[in-house]
């Protein structure tokens, strides 16, 4: 199971760097694991822009999965932007 999704991840990244090129925008790829929220939180440096897709849970969903773009918002150092 974690080498189906170690490869699935190098080919979102692959895409992503596509895409980053296509805009001129560097793109610098690292696949890590853990909890989303956190890795995202640890990696990012101060300089860094982190960009999250959102999905805007409420209610029961919310409590009692949390949202990992509230607490990346909350806990960052660096400049998040949220898209829904």
């Amino acid at each position: 199971m974690k080498a189906i999704l170690t490869k699935q991840g190098k080919k979102i990244l692959d895409n992503v760097e596509k895409m980053g090129k296509t805009a001129e925008v560097k793109v610098i790829k690292k696949l890590v694991e853990g909890l989303p929220e956190e890795v995202i939180i640890n990696e990012a440096k101060k300089d860094d822009l982190i960009m999250m897709g959102c999905k805007g849970m409420t209610g029961l969903n919310r409590i009692l999965l949390g949202n990992a773009c509230e607490k990346v918002s909350h806990h960052a150092t660096s400049p998040v932007l949220i898209v829904r």
